[in-house]
């Protein structure tokens, strides 16, 4: 199995810690894509808060093709820009006994232009396409941790949760 998991507040507030953040670079050969990150969290009390933005812009996937130009025999990849945004916001509160309810907004937003040259023709002498990916997603939180390990339960996790996803080539 692999668990794939967004940020906590927890993650940036070890101990009695109640102010922290991490700030990220990235960058990728492969597309020169370039992107920041930074992410700041928050704790008063049995409160906590954490709000995280990132944003990354590149380019084609570079590959091993040699042939430019226009048409069906070329091998190198089509000029393509992209780029792609992602905000997230979470509040926990911990209550007695072990339990924890929080609620979580996300937004991710990518969008792309290309210059699709290898599908050039007699038909079309010049032929753009575009993508966009967005997803919208609001998810309410409940965790059980127990405070005594010799009963019934452990731990439960719960999530409920509202996405919507829109995606459009053309």
């Amino acid at each position: 199995a692999m668990l794939l998991r967004t940020l906590e507040p927890e993650d940036l507030l070890p101990g009695d810690k109640s102010f922290g953040g991490r700030i990220g670079l990235t960058y990728d050969s492969a597309d020169q894509s370039l992107g920041g990150s930074l992410a700041i969290a928050g704790r008063s009390g049995n409160t906590s808060a954490l709000f995280q933005g990132a944003y990354e812009y590149g380019h084609e996937t570079d590959n091993m093709g040699t042939v430019g130009g226009v048409g069906s025999t070329r091998t190198e990849p089509n000029p393509k820009d992209w780029d792609s945004h992602n905000l997230l916001f979470k509040l926990r509160q911990e209550v007695e006994g072990g339990h924890t309810f929080g609620v979580t907004a996300e937004r991710y937003h990518e969008d792309s232009d290309t210059d699709l040259l290898s599908d050039i023709d007699d038909t079309y002498v010049d032929l753009d396409g575009n993508g966009l990916e967005q997803r919208d997603r609001i998810s309410l939180d409940y965790k059980y941790e127990a405070p005594d390990p010799a009963g019934l339960v452990d731990r439960a996790d719960l999530k409920l949760y509202w996405q919507d996803l829109l995606t459009s080539t053309g």
